[in-house]
């Protein structure tokens, strides 16, 4: 009902998007993929509605972390569905989303070992711009950092993606 309320409809919007991403965070739990990649599809859909009903909504600022946020989760998914292809251009936006918000280094140590992975089994120059830009935006010494080196030396993939001043 919140959502029928010109006044409260972003923040109605912004409220179910959060609880369809939770959701899909448990299904993905539950191993249960398909279920889990429409809950995101749905949260996506949710936030996006924020920015059409209210373009000047207080809620506007955490938008794009919180599309980056679904859209590392529907890579994570796509992962668990051998859909590599799918979770490479949804790690993608979700990097882009971080990067235009300056918020790169917000990525966790599980979403860079999954992207390692999504980039072993296929490689593209993609992969070897966001591991540099991941590598640059990552505080040295952090255990994501380390994890950048774990995943892509792991999985033999571009060492040579690192900028100088980021390799080891």
């Amino acid at each position: 009902r919140v959502k029928q309320d010109p006044l409260y409809a972003d923040y109605g919007y912004y409220l179910l998007g959060m609880a369809w991403l939770y959701e899909s965070k448990n299904h993905l739990v539950e191993k249960r993929y398909s279920l889990a990649m429409t809950h995101a599809l749905q949260a996506a859909n949710l936030y996006a509605k924020v920015a059409l009903v209210a373009p000047h909504s207080p809620l506007m600022k955490k938008l794009p972390e919180r599309l980056a946020e679904t859209d590392l989760a529907r890579a994570e998914i796509a992962g668990f569905q051998d859909d590599w292809e799918g979770a490479k251009a949804a790690f993608s936006s979700g990097f882009l989303r971080l990067s235009r918000e300056k918020q790169l280094s917000r990525v966790q140590r599980p979403t860079i070992l999954w992207y390692a992975r999504a980039c072993s089994l296929r490689p593209d120059e993609a992969c070897e711009s966001w591991a540099g830009q991941l590598g640059q935006a990552l505080p040295e010494g952090s255990i994501e950092k380390a994890a950048l080196r774990q995943g892509f030396k792991r999985h033999r993939f571009a060492v040579s993606a690192y900028p100088t001043k980021f390799k080891g």
